[in-house]
């Protein structure tokens, strides 16, 4: 055989095994057992192919890997390629820390910041505390008031005449997909976002010239046994097991905000899981890359081990209210065990000054390559890289 049609023969192949991939990373989205089946690999090419070929999809280790390394550099932009650059250097350097096996019991403190309060006049929200795993309510923030609002709006308006809390039962799934799309797309070029997280930096004390705050997002979970579970922004998702934001490359600074953009009941808040704070935990991280992930099969690392799940840290929310806590808490959704759909937001803050300061708790289990830089935007809306 020539080299000319040897070199047909391995493009032959080699479509075969980007169709097979394609096929493999849509059948994960649209098959809730793949996902579930997922859960007892690392998330390493090796593990992923096999999973695959035991379940019909024929490709290789090799073969996933050069299809996301083809992926990465045609859809990722030469910042972020150059950000993963500098990344891939500082390990090979060792200028990465690897993760510090940790057993300990912190007391975590739950406290709140009330804005209805008449005693509480220069509130501040103590950022150490939160990153040494403390939890803060904030009672009433005005400008938390105004964003609720707008996700209100924003999500009525592309709902109608449907109300968000039932359009579950009133549209199938493509209608409904199409509204959550069109929700999101007009959340995303929604001006009033960056003065209203900004505004709401300033009445916390955090300073907006040294933070960037990720786009906030909404949550429709849909009642507990539902297929699809519900939406996180534009992508499936349902209420979550037990994690950590840093198991998927979330900043350990990284400070996360949640709350309800509907009322919710009183058991229906996110639960953290305090007594985890310091505990290493068996995960799936192992493999994972943030950026493969961007643009590949968009696989999430997961719990490996069982955990205590019976003692949470999840206070009742008003409408209006919202919970802070550091992204390394070990935490979870609640089941929507009403008939309705629980419709929450979430975004995140990064203080410049936290950066690897002695409050802001070590690398004890997320065994993945990468943090994510891209998503963040500065106070005039501008969208920032955080810096490795």
């Amino acid at each position: 055989m020539g080299a000319d049609e040897q070199q047909l023969l391995d493009n032959f192949f080699a479509g075969i095994a980007r169709d097979s991939i394609t096929a493999f990373i849509r059948a994960v989205v649209e098959q809730p057992q793949l996902m579930e089946g997922l859960q007892g690999i690392d998330l390493v090419a090796d593990d992923v192919a096999a999973f695959a070929q035991t379940k019909g999809f024929a490709f290789s280790a090799n073969d996933l890997e050069a299809f996301l390394e083809d992926r990465m550099k045609k859809e990722l932009g030469a910042a972020e390629l150059d950000l993963r650059r500098a990344f891939q250097d500082r390990s090979d350097r060792g200028k990465i820390p690897a993760p510090v096996s940790m057993n300990k019991t912190a007391a975590i403190k739950e406290h709140a910041l009330d804005f209805t309060s008449e005693s509480d006049k220069n509130l501040s929200l103590d950022r150490a505390e939160i990153l040494k795993g403390g939890v803060a309510i904030i009672r009433q923030a005005p400008a938390i008031a105004r964003l609720t609002s707008v996700l209100r709006e924003i999500l009525e308006e592309h709902f109608k005449p449907h109300n968000p809390l039932v359009a579950h039962e009133k549209l199938s799934a493509a209608p409904y997909k199409a509204c959550v799309d069109a929700a999101y797309e007009a959340l995303l070029a929604e001006k009033r976002i960056p003065p209203i997280l900004t505004a709401f930096m300033e009445e916390i004390g955090v300073p907006p010239n040294q933070t960037v705050f990720e786009w906030p997002g909404f949550r429709l979970t849909f009642p507990h046994g539902s297929q699809p579970q519900g939406y996180y922004r534009t992508t499936c998702s349902g209420s979550l097991p037990p994690h950590r934001d840093t198991w998927y490359g979330s900043p350990r600074q990284q400070i996360n905000l949640w709350g309800p953009i509907y009322p919710l009941e009183t058991n229906e808040t996110l639960r953290v899981l305090s007594a985890y704070y310091y505990r290493s935990i068996k995960n799936s991280s192992r493999g994972y890359d943030v950026w493969r992930n961007a643009v590949g099969l968009n696989l999430s690392p997961m719990l490996r081990e069982h955990v205590d799940a019976s003692n949470p840290i999840a206070p009742p929310l008003a409408m209006g209210d919202v919970m802070a806590f550091a992204a390394h808490h070990l935490h979870h959704s609640a089941l929507n065990q009403r008939k309705t759909t629980r419709v929450t937001f979430e975004f995140r803050l990064l203080c410049k000054e936290d950066k690897g300061a002695n409050y802001v708790p070590p690398n004890i289990d997320y065994f993945g390559f990468g943090e994510i830089y891209k998503g963040w935007f500065q106070s005039d809306g501008e969208k920032v890289f955080h810096k490795p």
